[in-house]
């Protein structure tokens, strides 16, 4: 998996540069917004715990990144997507499998964690332009709209830790994303989008102190945002 999103990014970084030589549309995007995250099965592992939280509640946070891309031709482009979100683990008693002190358990209670995560990713972009004519007191005008799709992926990099504890572990994992969006045209030069984007990553391990809690992030996002064009 490692190897297909290091092959990926030199991929496509190396479309990106013959691009700017050719001149391409460059544009630069700036968006916020929220992260839904999937609820999740969580496996913790120590000296005392082997055990299995299920179905556990992952918060829902705030988003926010940045894209730089260039669209090569009228209907293709190529994006460099970096954004930050949360997933944050509170205190809850979910059905869990396996034991705790020796103990088989039915039941349990997780610790409240703080997961961050950004994510580094490379996509495949196809857009499909809307030209409205229109007037406006006799002066002809345009109106412009882009929807887009768009698919790829990266490495995203989280860390966890409990407040007031003496837990605190990052982790490096690839993953993919799938992308929806429309943008409308405000001049030749500016335009604000919105946007919706599925991740999944690959299973995290965050280590400290003889723990270990692992879990996948699935998570859909809700972002609204500008683009500048640099024609």
């Amino acid at each position: 998996m490692n190897r297909f999103f290091l092959s990926l990014v030199l991929g496509l970084w190396l479309v990106l540069g013959q691009a700017a030589i050719a001149k391409a549309e460059l544009f630069i995007s700036g968006y916020g917004g929220i992260s839904l995250n999937r609820d999740e099965d969580i496996r913790e592992t120590s000296s005392t715990r082997n055990v299995t939280f299920q179905e556990v509640d992952l918060q829902t946070g705030p988003l926010f990144g940045g894209k730089v891309g260039y669209w090569v031709g009228r209907f293709f482009g190529l994006q460099l997507d970096v954004y930050n979100f949360t997933s944050d683990v509170p205190a809850q008693n979910v059905s869990a499998t396996g034991t705790i002190s020796g103990l088989p358990v039915t039941q349990a209670t997780t610790t409240q964690m703080n997961v961050r995560t950004t994510a580094i990713t490379f996509g495949l972009l196809g857009r499909f332009p809307i030209v409205i004519p229109t007037r406006f007191q006799n002066e002809r005008f345009e109106r412009r709209f882009e929807p887009y799709l768009g698919v790829g992926g990266g490495v995203f990099m989280s860390s966890a830790e409990i407040t007031g504890g003496n837990f605190d572990a990052t982790d490096t994992v690839g993953g993919g994303q799938a992308v929806a969006g429309l943008s409308a045209f405000l001049t030749r030069h500016v335009s604000v989008f919105a946007e919706y984007k599925f991740t999944l990553t690959d299973d995290i391990r965050f280590v400290d102190s003889g723990v270990t809690d692992a879990f996948e992030i699935q998570s859909q996002h809700i972002g609204f945002g500008i683009n500048v064009y640099l024609r």
